[in-house]
């Protein structure tokens, strides 16, 4: 029997970990199947931990978000070195090895840092030839400018990569999404404990419960699908 499998991908600071706490509370509240975390990173930190702790004084396992920041590039690397080296297997391998492990068949494996699709055998394609289900969220804000002359304007911001290597792997990584979550930047409140942010996460939610208790493929003739939470408004003058 596959596992059963929920990917999330997203940009650094989008809200792939809120998406995968809203899901296990869904899941947790309206089936019995046991939910688990599973990230490909948890292996990439292990492998780095002594390199880290040698060059930077850093536990890559627990640390700060502030401390993670400076050993980013560097857990970037090896990870990249380490995927070109298997073809894009290495860490979907060891992420694999741990859901067999933990799989009694009632089990819904959430993996919360899918980040490539660059080689055939890649993360976003290791998802979809295990029958796994791919979400991809994306953070925005929403200005609206008053301006004397010009009148009212609204824009809708998406967050940016940070950093080349997002730049160049976020597109073809949404390209395999087979849902897009589009949700407002809530801070300081975290999207857990936002209502726009929860409803966004637990419509998709319950689509795959239904998908998995009718024993069902979840993605339609119609492909790809947007859910959106709130589009609050950030106000802002023009004199």
């Amino acid at each position: 029997m596959k596992p059963k499998i929920i990917a999330i991908s997203g940009l650094a600071g989008d809200g792939k970990d809120s998406v995968c706490k809203i899901l296990k509370n869904y899941f947790t509240k309206h089936s019995t199947y046991k939910f688990k975390r599973i990230a490909l990173a948890d292996q990439l930190k292990v492998e780095c931990y002594e390199a880290c702790m040698d060059l930077f004084r850093i536990d890559p396992i627990n640390c700060s978000r502030e401390d993670k920041e400076k050993i980013r590039d560097f857990l970037v690397f090896y990870g990249k070195i380490m995927r070109s080296k298997s073809k894009g297997t290495h860490w979907t391998s060891e992420a694999l090895k741990r859901i067999e492990k933990f799989n009694s068949g009632n089990d819904i494996f959430c993996i919360p840092d899918i980040r490539y699709a660059f080689h055939p055998a890649d993360e976003c394609q290791w998802i979809k030839n295990n029958g796994g289900i791919h979400i991809h969220v994306q953070k925005f804000t929403v200005d609206t400018n008053f301006d004397l002359g010009k009148g009212v304007s609204v824009s809708t911001n998406f967050s940016t990569p940070i950093n080349k290597e997002e730049l160049k792997n976020n597109p073809p990584v949404i390209a395999f999404a087979d849902y897009i979550i589009e949700w407002y930047d809530c801070s300081p409140e975290l999207p857990e404990n936002n209502k726009e942010c929860i409803d966004a996460v637990n419509e998709i939610a319950k689509r795959i419960l239904i998908s998995y208790t009718q024993n069902q493929s979840l993605v339609t003739s119609q492909g790809k699908e947007k859910v959106k939470g709130t589009r609050k408004k950030k106000s802002s003058k023009k004199r």
